[in-house]
């Protein structure tokens, strides 16, 4: 099956040339902007035409690369070969991979500072942090979500854990909450910023100032934790 292009838009800015990946849903009624170490990323309902998509990213231009100059200088980390000595995180703490020849088959596990992963391939390694971080954030979101949801008086139609290369977390409209395991690289904070969000969602979908003040009730320092997650965005990828 030939692949499907991501649809793309470009704008000047002095000497500057901002590229946008545009992503469109028929759930969204107002156009979104994030971003991170790799993209500028565009969400916007399917009607909105691609000229003002440029509008808006124009109109942002100097916060866009105002953000970008700050992910430069951070830098990306290397990307991973999944050998000994290699840091991981783990609800934001530091932890070593330690790689080890396979003795009775694959297997992970976390003890003292260190992940300890029989894997006689990095491919093999990489898959069993993945479904290990998964497994935790399937033991840990869930619960935090009631904590929020109790707060709020309204309960999610079901939590998932999700590979989602673009997103954090979403909610749809049946009241089902999908959440990155990824999240569980992140500290606690963040990791609950995100829940607490979609959370909200449940009784306001869309981003409107009454959906950030409801929030702020239950988070009060929410636009930290949002500052935060999106300057450290890019350290919570395997």
């Amino acid at each position: 099956m030939r692949a499907v292009d991501k649809e793309r838009g470009q704008v000047k800015f002095g000497q500057r040339r901002i590229v946008f990946e545009i992503r469109r849903s028929s759930r969204r009624r107002t156009v979104g902007l994030q971003v991170d170490a790799e993209r500028v990323l565009v969400s916007a309902p399917h009607r909105v035409r691609l000229e003002t998509l440029q509008d808006f990213v124009l109109s942002k231009a100097p916060w866009i690369v105002k953000k970008q100059n700050e992910f430069a200088k951070m830098g990306l980390p290397p990307r991973r070969k999944f050998t000994t000595g290699e840091p991981l995180l783990y609800l934001g703490r530091r932890y070593t991979l330690e790689r080890l020849p396979e003795e009775e088959g694959p297997a992970i596990r976390l003890w003292g500072g260190s992940f300890q992963v029989w894997a006689n391939t990095a491919s093999t390694a990489r898959k069993l942090l993945e479904v290990w971080y998964e497994g935790r954030a399937l033991e840990r979101i869930p619960a935090r979500v009631e904590f929020y949801s109790r707060q709020l008086g309204r309960t999610p139609q079901a939590v998932y854990i999700r590979d989602q290369r673009s997103r954090w977390g979403s909610c749809n409209l049946k009241g089902e909450l999908r959440f990155n395991w990824r999240l569980m690289m992140a500290p606690s904070l963040l990791l609950d910023y995100v829940v607490a969000h979609e959370v909200c969602h449940l009784l306001i979908f869309d981003h409107s100032p009454a959906f950030w003040r409801l929030l702020g009730q239950i988070m009060p320092d929410y636009e930290e934790r949002r500052r935060r997650l999106a300057l450290t965005a890019h350290q919570y990828e395997l």
